[in-house]
């Protein structure tokens, strides 16, 4: 009996100082950080360049295609007494 006593308090004792090791252990909580940094910037890409509708690919496509309608609109005009 004295064998099993000493062997379960031998086996909580390594178990304990397992479980201390890995809670102070921080080597992966950088990674962590990391993974939600990059997460939230693919969140916010998403979000500005989504389609037709993003925050930035909306004005971007409206402001280019006035852009290039006053470029052909500026070039029939200039050009079309030229033959």
């Amino acid at each position: 009996m004295k064998f099993v006593t000493n062997a379960c308090t031998a086996a909580y004792s390594k178990t304990a100082a397992a479980l201390t090791t890995f809670t102070r252990d921080e080597r992966g909580v950088t990674a962590i950080e990391y993974s939600l940094i990059g997460v939230a910037v693919a969140v916010i890409l998403v979000y500005a360049f989504n389609g037709d509708s993003g925050a930035i690919s909306g004005p971007l496509k409206t402001l280019f295609s006035t852009i290039a309608t006053k470029v052909s609109t500026a070039s029939t005009a200039t050009f079309s007494g030229i033959s």
